[in-house]
């Protein structure tokens, strides 16, 4: 949950495993003081960005072919 995200915290989302890297969700960041909802009870890093990571895009580009 982002407390005060507004012109401080990109504008997108990558809810990443960090055991695998797979992306486990994404999207645009949810207003202050609403929470990410994600149901897994899992280790997992937040990365904000208003692009896609690189590594995301070859990933996703993998995952197409």
């Amino acid at each position: 949950m982002f407390l005060d995200a507004d012109g401080r915290v990109p504008s997108k989302y990558w809810l990443i495993d960090p055991r695998t890297g797979q992306v486990l969700k994404s999207g645009d960041r949810p207003p202050n003081y609403v929470p990410i909802e994600f149901d897994h009870y899992q280790p997992s890093i937040l990365i904000c960005a208003e692009t896609t990571p690189a590594w995301v895009k070859q990933q996703e580009d993998a995952v197409r072919r």
